[in-house]
């Protein structure tokens, strides 16, 4: 795995993304639907995906492959459960 997210990274195309998701994306589905309900685990897939897609170039080539694909499933899971706006985080729940 972590010579397809070197290949995206040393050459981020269509291709290299879709190989990668298909290695990867039934994981990442399965990760999300253990997290979310599954449109919202539907929407951390396509995230992830497209994290992965934005932030090729900031890959480090010493982190193993899929640890930077979970990294990028988190800040799409994170995305998502962002505190809702109208509670303030010291009130007492």
């Amino acid at each position: 795995m972590t010579a397809l997210v070197r290949s995206l990274h040393e050459q981020p195309t269509v291709d290299a993304l879709a190989h990668l998701y298909d290695v990867t994306g039934p994981a990442v589905y399965t990760w999300a639907l253990d997290k979310a309900p599954r449109p919202l685990a539907e929407r951390i897939v396509v995230d992830t995906y497209t994290n992965l897609w934005l932030r090729s170039s900031t890959y480090s080539t010493g982190v193993p492959g899929w640890s930077w694909v979970r990294a990028q499933a988190l800040t799409a899971l994170q995305h998502h459960r962002a505190p809702d706006p109208g509670v303030r985080p010291d009130a007492p729940a």
